[in-house]
């Protein structure tokens, strides 16, 4: 039980934050708010995941980890970089 408030928390605060910057605001929903609450459920779910798949930290080698990280997020990121240029949703 302990667990699941470890994961819900950071959620419910995430929202929370979210929902009294949209009060500030206006009534529409900012993109933001969506991709960052979305953001928190993600890696929320990443987080029990790989708890799930390495129970202790001795069985995991965070240095190839976390290469293999930066090499899937350069592979599959990468390329949406000119197309967000091309079609004016971001200046780079």
């Amino acid at each position: 039980f302990k667990i699941f408030w470890i994961y819900v928390l950071p959620i419910t605060f995430q929202v929370l934050v979210s929902l009294e910057d949209l009060n500030l605001e206006s009534s529409v929903v900012p993109v933001g708010v969506v991709w960052s609450i979305a953001g928190a459920i993600l890696y929320a779910c990443y987080m029990v995941f790989l708890k799930h798949k390495v129970p202790t930290e001795d069985r995991m080698d965070f240095t190839m980890f976390f290469g293999f990280v930066g090499f899937f997020n350069t592979i599959i990121l990468w390329p949406g970089f000119p197309l967000l240029d091309v079609f004016g949703w971001e200046t780079f």
